[in-house]
């Protein structure tokens, strides 16, 4: 087996508190890129505008809070936030990553931890049969999660542990602070919840205006990069 190494980058989006709690949607994204293509560059120039923006960019990048104005984003004016949303955008749009989405509409029958998490693990049982070919090329293949929502670090392990046929390394426990990526999941986490809604809060609607031009100026460049689920 060749040395080539495959790293998954993920966070999630929503609640899992029911339908009647924040929002109808729960959403896990994973970022897929493979260690051989170096995005040091990308990097540079992504900390180099944050930076401009008087942003520190050693802190992770949170896109909810930035965009409903709260935590650390909340003395920033909404001209700000939107520049350092586009700045983010466009490290993501020049990026080489594909990623795809676990989206799903809670309802009375996905009302809880248990069900959504048997359906999380479904779903990755799913993808990872549908492309067990392109995986078997890899002799490692790395998944980083910052360990955020404990139930969802159980599920993803309870899930690589039953294919044995690949060397999955899982760091559960890394931090938003250390890896881009893992901040650019939780980018790709909130733009899929956003499409995913009906309608926008006041501070999206503030933020982004429509979600026609949401979709037209944001989702529709960043789906490019999608995986078929």
């Amino acid at each position: 087996m060749s040395q080539l190494k495959f790293s998954i980058f993920i966070d999630e989006s929503g609640d899992t508190g029911g339908a009647r709690k924040n929002n109808d949607f729960y959403i896990v994204s994973f970022i897929i890129h493979e260690q051989k293509t170096k995005i040091g560059e990308e990097i540079i120039k992504l900390n180099r505008g944050l930076s401009n923006l008087h942003f520190n960019s050693d802190k992770p990048f949170h896109t909810g809070p930035l965009i409903r104005n709260e935590k650390e984003y909340s003395t920033i004016s909404l001209k700000v936030r939107i520049k350092l949303f586009r700045c983010f955008f466009n490290f993501a749009k020049l990026l080489d990553f594909s990623y795809f989405s676990i989206i799903i509409k809670k309802n009375d029958e996905k009302d809880n931890l248990s069900q959504i998490d048997n359906e999380i693990k479904n779903r990755l049982d799913e993808i990872i049969s549908r492309y067990i070919f392109k995986l078997k090329k890899y002799s490692d293949i790395v998944i980083y999660y910052d360990d955020g929502q404990k139930h969802l670090s159980s599920t993803i392990s309870k899930c690589i542990k039953e294919w044995t046929q690949f060397n999955f390394v899982f760091k559960s426990k890394s931090a938003q602070s250390h890896y881009k990526l893992l901040q650019l999941a939780d980018f790709v986490a909130t733009l899929e919840l956003l499409n995913a809604k009906e309608e926008f809060s006041k501070s999206e609607k503030m933020f982004f205006t429509t979600k026609r031009l949401f979709y037209k100026n944001y989702y529709k460049l960043l789906s490019k990069k999608k995986i078929d689920e």
